[in-house]
């Protein structure tokens, strides 16, 4: 089992100096804090668990990212609480700025989204990518099952909507 990074303001950044190549597993919690952080959001609360692996190779690292879990957002709707799931399976491919032109003569382009970090950079901060992957999750409509709205705002509306 692959230690839960400790909270506090490093927590959601990973140190890549001394960083040796292969495989390393991380995993972070997701908590409702996490999106407060980040102001105006659809996100009420939450309860995730993100697992990171991390493989280093030369200058390329490539990380498979799985967000799970559930986050509390407001129903469109009726604008009661809204639970709903989380799943994320995601591949990002990480390099260092100058090395991307190197690789793409060796090998194709991978697939999915790529960071680039400038060559100074001794760490790689999740919190962004954890953010738009899971807001990037949520439908388009957050709105409850039918009859499962709350009844007294369904009643204004149908009461305002004459």
């Amino acid at each position: 089992m692959p230690p839960i990074m400790d909270k506090g303001e490093q927590l959601y950044r990973i140190d890549l100096k001394g960083l040796q190549p292969g495989k390393h597993r991380m995993e972070f919690p997701i908590e409702t804090s996490f999106f407060a952080e980040f102001g105006e959001n659809p996100i009420l609360a939450a309860d995730l668990k993100a697992d990171v692996e991390l493989e280093k190779t030369g200058l390329c690292m490539r990380l498979g990212l799985k967000i799970e879990g559930d986050v509390t957002v407001a129903c469109d709707r009726c604008l009661s609480d809204l639970q709903l799931p989380v799943e994320v399976d995601e591949t990002i491919a990480v390099t260092f700025s100058g090395a991307s032109r190197v690789r793409d003569e060796e090998e194709e382009r991978p697939d999915g989204d790529i960071i680039e970090l400038e060559r100074n950079e001794t760490e790689l901060d999740l919190s962004q990518v954890f953010y738009d992957y899971v807001c990037l999750s949520l439908p388009i409509q957050k709105v409850h099952e039918d009859g499962e709205c709350d009844p007294d705002m369904m009643e204004r509306m149908k009461e305002i909507l004459k």
